[in-house]
């Protein structure tokens, strides 16, 4: 009978817990025909240089194309984006700074073909959230590692593409959460690695600061994004370092959660829209999203995680970073 890793895990997560504990599902195993393996512990050959396709220019890209730039054996071969002014800016800097042009791509699926050339290693997506999934599919689907910005999906079933695909093409799809390598993350997390703190138990992450208050201009996208959701949509700033510290995939998963949300603030956020003129009332003044979120995780081996995330009140910046473990407590924000 055929049946892929996601009705394994469901239908006997004890087994699949055990034989993940006991590091079976890293070395090849395939649960049906063609659909790969899981990519724990998995290296692709080593590259001499690192051939980057750079998809998406608009707000953050620029900056992360010429970050990557200056990285030694890392060559940028290929820039893409819907605008073609973006992409012409972007090499214009590489011209204006001695590096060579890059092929340039644009257009809605002008991400395709730079996926199917055959002189790249990598795809670095840097896009709007909703175009991670099919862009990152395209590129493993083409045999290329990804880099891909946060939040890495915007379903569970797209979370799944992605992990399904990578494991059924042998590519690396890594979301690039930089706060996983900060200098205190790294102390906790060797640390832990270390036994200091005895057995984990309990964690506290969170994405804390005063993002959306009076005085401060989002994103078009980011106040349409409140306007039509609640929950916490940016959790990985806090919640990838405690995940590491509890080696979540390496030996236990998340099993279930509880999330609540205070009333929505839409008053208070409507002056940070950018779209807001002082008349529009009507259009702008409801916010579905509320002014603070909590989430409790409880993991399969018995561990729970205290989640928070608030973007829309005053609050000074914290990403909480706090691991309790049975012999000691590492305590962040601040550092103590």
């Amino acid at each position: 009978m055929e049946q892929n890793r996601r009705d394994f895990l469901k239908g006997t997560a004890w087994m699949g817990l055990a034989a993940m504990a006991a590091g079976c599902m890293s070395k090849g195993m395939k649960m049906t025909e063609g659909c790969g393996a899981p990519m724990q512990g998995y290296a692709d050959k080593p590259m001499d240089v690192i051939r980057v396709g750079f998809v998406g220019l608009g707000s953050r890209g620029p900056s992360s194309a010429r970050r990557v730039a200056l990285l030694p054996g890392v060559k940028i071969v290929a820039l893409c984006d819907i605008d073609p002014a973006r992409t012409a800016a972007a090499n214009a800097w590489r011209v204006k700074n001695g590096y060579p042009k890059a092929r340039e791509y644009t257009g809605t699926e002008g991400y395709k073909y730079m996926c199917a050339a055959d002189d790249i290693d990598v795809i670095y997506s840097v896009t709007s959230w909703e175009a991670h999934t099919p862009i990152n599919c395209c590129a493993m689907e083409n045999g290329k590692h990804v880099f891909t910005e946060m939040p890495g999906a915007l379903t569970v079933e797209d979370c799944w593409k992605q992990v399904e695909t990578s494991e059924k093409y042998r590519r690396h799809c890594m979301m690039l959460e930089n706060c996983c390598y900060g200098e205190t993350e790294m102390l906790a997390l060797n640390m832990c690695r270390l036994g200091v703190l005895g057995e984990t138990v309990y964690g506290e992450a969170g994405y804390l600061h005063s993002g959306a208050t009076r005085g401060f201009k989002l994103s078009e996208f980011r106040a349409e994004w409140y306007q039509e959701h609640r929950g916490n949509y940016y959790p990985t700033h806090g919640l990838g370092p405690v995940a590491q510290y509890m080696n979540i995939n390496r030996g236990d998963r998340f099993d279930y959660l509880n999330s609540m949300e205070t009333k929505s603030i839409g008053d208070f956020i409507r002056e940070g829209d950018p779209r807001w003129n002082g008349e529009n009332l009507e259009t702008y003044k409801k916010y579905l999203i509320g002014g603070y979120n909590s989430s409790l995780i409880r993991t399969v081996n018995g561990k729970i995680i205290l989640l928070n995330l608030s973007c829309t009140v005053p609050h000074p910046y914290s990403r909480i970073n706090t691991i309790q473990g049975t012999h000691g407590i590492f305590m962040d924000y601040p550092l103590r």
